[in-house]
Parts: structure tokens; sequence; C-alpha cells
């Protein structure tokens, strides 16, 4: 008994991230964005025939870019894919996954992305003009960020950086969708599932 104990005991201390899951509040608008994908690549797998999956893909992409928040956003929680410092001014480029544990994966995507580079089809000529993105040297964010590795779970705060128009964000052919400024970044745990 003793053993089992033992057992039990190395597994609930080898996993707090599970544990500590169970408190993460998704914000709605990070959770319908994750809704809205899911309902799209499950469309898109019961069509009968290409005719009706090429109109659902318009139909998908317009709806996708209304749901992306405008101005800034709060408490959304992502998981780290990529992190890298920006040559020549060594700030730090950061792409993080936000789609929630509910995703159901498809023709549309197999997750939702943003950072603070441009990647996949988001760059200069379809985004307003902004300030940088990266994450500077010697800013009170980079400290925090730079500690961080690809699956560590964070908490974040920031503002989406819009589109020139809404055919600019149509024309993104991906859901690694949106040009993202931080303004604040908290670790949570690894590997979380949120």
């Amino acid at each position: 008994m003793n053993k089992l104990a033992a057992v039990i005991s190395a597994a609930l201390l080898a996993a707090p991230s599970l544990a500590s899951a169970q408190g993460i509040h998704v914000p709605p608008e990070q959770r319908a964005l994750t809704r809205l994908l899911s309902q799209y690549n499950d469309r898109e797998a019961s069509a009968p025939n290409d005719i009706q999956r090429k109109k659902i893909e318009p139909e998908f992409r317009k709806a996708f870019c209304a749901k992306i928040p405008t101005g800034d956003v709060s408490g959304w929680i992502g998981s780290v894919n990529d992190i890298d410092d920006d040559a020549p001014n060594k700030g730090i480029r950061l792409m993080l996954e936000v789609s929630t544990n509910d995703l159901s994966s498809g023709a549309f995507g197999v997750e939702l992305s943003l950072g603070n580079r441009y990647a996949y089809g988001v760059d200069e000529e379809n985004t307003q003009p902004h300030s940088p993105t990266g994450i500077a040297v010697g800013s009170p964010l980079y400290d925090k960020v730079a500690m961080l590795r690809p699956g560590d779970t964070v908490v974040f705060s920031g503002a989406f950086i819009p589109y020139t128009s809404p055919e600019a964000c149509y024309s993104n052919d991906t859901t690694y969708f949106a040009l993202f400024r931080f303004s604040s970044i908290r670790k949570i745990g690894t590997n979380i599932s949120f």
C-alpha cells in the first residue's frame, strides 16, 4: 500500500500543470475564435462535394475576421510556440498558440496563433501603420519574456494591430492570424490545456 501511495504522490507532484489548469479562465472572445474555427472545420469536413467546400471558405474568412478583437485585450491565455531574438536590435519575437482545447482541426486550421512579427500573409502592406511590435531590449517586459521557452503557458495582454481593410484580413489564408503588440505577459505553467 505504501508503494501505491508513493506512486500517486509522485504523479501528483509531477503534474502541477493539470491541477492549475482547473483555475484558468479563458476570455469569451478568445474561446469564440476557437469555436468559430471548429464550426467551419466541421462544416468543410461534412460538405458533400468540392463545390460546397469552396463556398464555405469565403464565409469562414469573413466571419473569422469579424471576430478578431479590435483594440486592447487582457487575460488571454497562450502557449509559447516560438521565441527568438530579432536581428539587428535583438528584441524578442514571440509567437503564441491561443486556440483552446475544444478545437476540432480541419481544412481551415489546426491552431490559432498570434505574435509580434509578420508571418504567413500578415505584412506591412495589409496592416495599418503602427509602432514596432518587437519586445525591446531593456524594456520592462523583456526580462520576463526572455525567460520563456516553447510549451510555457502564459496569460497576456496587449493589442491586435488592425488590418488596413476587411479584404486585407480575408486574404490572410491561415490562422496564424494576427499581428499583436504585447503589453504584459506572465507565465502560469507549462503545457497546460486551456
